[in-house]
């Protein structure tokens, strides 16, 4: 993705990439899902861990909704960044189950497929040489979250709030510092 959306110089979205899932977030994760599985509320597969997919984790944060759309748009065409192929997409924004308070973003999950042909494997930075056999497969799966800035800022100064009242009275003052 090109990372420079801009007018009057400033930036209207921004790409940003979170650190790897670890394993013990994965194993509590897939725990979750086998619990679901067990209540009936998702389908049975040999291993949960098999529902785990979001290692690799980015953050389009974008200025105003109708980013959210074209970002969006742009991804469901599957012409413009022909190498992410949508396995799954969560749109919390029209979940109406959710609290208002979680609808804040689009979650979609993209398979991240090895280049089609040369030209694709030459603008892809991938080292080495192209191999035919592998052209279209898919390479790993991550996950993209589209959400505006403001509901990031929101949920920064939360987690802040959270920080503070956690800490016991007597080590407040140095926390503050």
């Amino acid at each position: 993705f090109n990372n420079s959306f801009t007018v009057d110089g400033g930036k209207r979205a921004s790409l940003t990439f979170g650190p790897i899932k670890k394993a013990e977030r994965a194993l509590k994760k897939a725990k979750e899902y086998e619990e679901e599985m067990n209540k009936g509320e998702k389908e049975k597969i040999p291993s949960p861990s098999d529902y785990v997919i979001d290692f690799l984790r980015c953050t389009f944060e974008v200025e105003d909704p109708y980013l959210v759309g074209v970002i969006f748009s742009m991804l469901l065409k599957e012409e413009i960044a022909t190498c992410l192929q949508i396995c799954r997409v969560k749109n919390k924004f029209v979940n109406d189950k959710l609290p208002k308070h979680i609808r804040t973003n689009i979650l979609m999950n993209l398979a991240l497929l090895y280049p089609h042909n040369e030209e694709e494997f030459k603008d892809s930075g991938l080292r080495g040489e192209f191999d035919s056999l592998m052209a279209g497969k898919c390479l790993m799966v991550c996950e993209l979250q589209i959400t505006m800035r403001d509901f990031l800022l929101i949920k920064r100064l939360s987690h802040s709030y959270y920080d503070i009242t956690r800490v016991k009275l007597e080590v407040l003052p140095d926390f503050l510092l």
